[in-house]
């Protein structure tokens, strides 16, 4: 691992939001090293009504000794406009004025596709670009001014990683390598060994228990969830996290259960046979590799999926489903072999950790400087 290094991350997820890859690598870079984590500019009125924000109003908070977070607030926030992106990257780099930065040893680490305007201004020691998403595709739409952007980030970044085959492969350019870094678990929380309570909403439930983790945001298939609980009335089937539509018809043996602190979330996985990852099937979700993925394994759980790319290692744990009906033979299947997965899960997992992550990256970057 680096040592006494000070890493500035701009990073697209919130840092008291629903835990990302982002937080988890951050963190393990912070037990050696200081890391300023610079969060997505938010407007000003989703900070002034949701209480979960209002730390925000401090534009800085200390997490740590090692870690702060910056959170630069504006009136008008937009993804899809070019012209307000740079404005709010502007606002990202004067917020970073009130830091002292000695950038000569310094590493830039970005998610950002236009981050060749922070390497550019700042010179740091190394400038890392982490594809994390297709950033060129937001809910279906194509947004060329952020390919062409991306591509001068591919050019003049120093060393660059993606969580995905397809996102290394679709990027790839013989001058300068893309390295693969997939997403991971934190062992030390989600941890068979542990005794993890029964949730409460659980307790009374005796029928295998079937469970999608995670946000329910538009690539979610929800409807398939729903069709999938009316097709085996002898399950039950739970969601666990924010975001479930509002006026959807949901089955008598499905539970929504809403978001739940992120400690709490290896108990209530661990009381689940099954874990579910039931994206729908597009070009931005075939780029992905969830978290969840590997917080099921573990826990000792046989997934089943849908069918987007990245599982044939896990092809002995992982049930790829190409269609609805083939998604819930798929959940029996699992539950027939939960109890012959469960070792092979639980070693899968702990091979994806992200303190291995964290070495992996940390090694490439040594060889660079």
């Amino acid at each position: 691992m680096i040592t006494n290094r000070q890493i500035v991350c701009f990073a697209p997820n919130h840092w008291f939001g629903l835990k990302t890859s982002k937080h988890h690598l951050m963190t393990e870079f912070s037990r050696k090293n200081r890391v300023i984590y610079v969060e997505p500019v938010t407007d000003f009125i989703s900070v002034i009504f949701r209480r979960s924000r209002w730390y925000k109003l401090k534009f800085c908070t200390k997490i740590s000794d090692n870690i702060a977070v910056v959170s630069p607030i504006t009136l008008v926030v937009s993804k899809g406009n070019q012209l307000i992106r740079c404005m709010n990257q502007f606002l990202q780099r004067f917020y970073l004025k009130f830091f002292y930065i000695e950038w000569t040893n310094t590493i830039l680490w970005s998610y950002d596709p236009s981050s060749y305007k922070y390497f550019k201004r700042y010179q740091p020691m190394l400038k890392l670009y982490f594809i994390a998403d297709e950033y060129t595709i937001h809910k279906g739409s194509y947004l060329p001014y952020i390919a062409r952007e991306e591509g001068k980030t591919l050019d003049s970044a120093d060393l660059t990683f993606a969580v995905t085959e397809k996102l290394q492969a679709s990027k790839q350019k013989p001058e300068s390598p893309i390295y693969l870094s997939h997403n991971a678990v934190n062992t030390s929380l989600f941890d068979i060994d542990l005794d993890y309570p029964t949730p409460p909403e659980f307790t009374n439930i005796e029928r295998p228990l079937i469970g999608v983790v995670g946000a329910v945001r538009d690539w979610v298939d929800v409807d398939l969830i729903i069709e999938t609980a009316h097709k085996n009335p002898d399950l039950v089937f739970t969601s666990v996290g924010p975001g479930w539509p509002f006026g959807k018809q949901v089955p008598e043996n499905l539970l929504i259960i809403g978001q739940r602190p992120y400690d709490k979330i290896p108990a209530y996985i661990n009381s689940m046979t099954v874990g579910l990852i039931p994206f729908k099937v597009t070009e931005y979700t075939r780029s992905t590799n969830p978290l969840k993925l590997y917080e099921y394994l573990a826990l000792g759980k046989p997934v089943v999926v849908t069918d987007m790319l990245g599982y044939d290692s896990f092809a002995d744990v992982v049930f790829i489903s190409k269609n609805s009906d083939q998604f819930s033979e798929n959940i029996n299947r699992a539950l027939a072999d939960a109890v012959r997965i469960r070792s092979r899960a639980i070693s899968i997992a702990r091979e994806n950790s992200w303190e291995s992550r964290a070495e992996v990256i940390a090694n490439k970057i040594v060889e660079i400087i």
